[in-house]
């Protein structure tokens, strides 16, 4: 059964125009709907009492939003859709296009740095052996007879050495001096 807040929602976003569209997945919901672009872009409605609230949507498999790329507003449901519509395109849609692109390359350069930290744990675990934990205190961390190394998302290591014989402890110190 169609209600009339999901017609509404599909008046507004015929009135937003192309490429926006209903979201028809996860539905049925009488609480929230979602208008998409197709390209990864949703504009997310939530239904509180009489209003509408609409919010930026940002997907955490493309991008990687702060909190001040998001942005709402707030409009009453009984609005006609196309009023709806245009306050989307006034007072939401130039913030949230602004910050898509910034939020999409923040997105790529964290991937870029987790597969950078993947490759410093690899190669330290195969000369060292050992196994990985995950990301505790923001670092993974490679465990491995005698010490342990943390990888910072700053691609700094920390090594915590034990059981070291005096002179291949002067023999590490050595080499950390003379770099």
């Amino acid at each position: 059964m169609v209600t009339e807040t999901a017609l509404q929602i599909d008046k507004i976003a015929l009135f937003l125009g192309q490429p926006w569209k209903v979201c028809r997945l996860g539905e049925p919901s009488n609480w929230r709907y979602d208008i998409i672009d197709g390209a990864g872009r949703c504009l997310y409605f939530r239904v509180e009492k009489e209003k509408f609230k609409i919010m930026s949507s940002y997907p955490a498999d493309r991008c990687k939003a702060h909190g001040d790329d998001y942005m709402s507003i707030g409009v009453s449901i009984h609005r006609p859709a196309q009023d709806i519509a245009a306050d989307i395109k006034r007072r939401l849609l130039p913030h949230y296009l602004k910050q898509w692109p910034v939020t999409v390359q923040r997105y790529q350069d964290y991937k870029s740095q987790q597969e950078q930290i993947e490759l410093i744990t690899q190669t330290l675990k195969r000369v060292a052996g050992g196994h990985v934990t995950g990301h505790g205190r923001g670092a993974r961390t490679l465990h491995f007879e005698g010490g342990s190394a943390e990888i910072w998302s700053n691609l700094d290591v920390s090594l915590r050495l034990s059981k070291l014989t005096v002179e291949q402890a002067i023999k590490i110190v050595a080499i950390i001096q003379n770099e």
